[in-house]
């Protein structure tokens, strides 16, 4: 699962018998708080992340800044697992950042899956 097909959710990797969550994506503000000290581009990383969620392709999301969709993979791959440290961290510690980054956790199992074709763009 990625951000382009979990449609407006942020999908981590959960504990216990549950493989996944879709967490709520969270604001640019959020981000840069559990960002921050991870990479000096995050203004950048913010745009593609969120050019993802919106439903681009890695392509068309790295397209502006010239990097190539394993890049654009990678920069998601990283955006995922931090986000995924600081809900599960925010959980077991109660933080204040937390308040607002998650009101729902739907499970990915209830979530109806659809494929899409393979174009090569995702």
């Amino acid at each position: 699962m990625n951000l382009r097909l979990s449609k407006g959710k942020v999908p981590i990797q959960g504990k216990g018998e549950t493989p996944f969550l879709l967490i709520d994506f969270p604001s640019e503000e959020e981000f840069k708080k559990f960002y921050k000290g991870h990479s000096s581009n995050a203004e950048m990383y913010w745009d593609i992340v969120n050019r993802l969620s919106s439903g681009m392709t890695m392509v068309e999301a790295g397209q502006p800044y010239a990097l190539t969709r394993e890049r654009v993979r990678q920069i998601e791959a990283k955006f995922i697992r931090l986000l995924g440290q600081v809900y599960w961290e925010g959980i077991e510690s109660n933080l204040s950042i937390l308040s607002t980054l998650s009101k729902r956790v739907v499970l990915m199992t209830e979530m109806k899956q659809t494929s899409l074709p393979s174009d090569g763009n995702h």
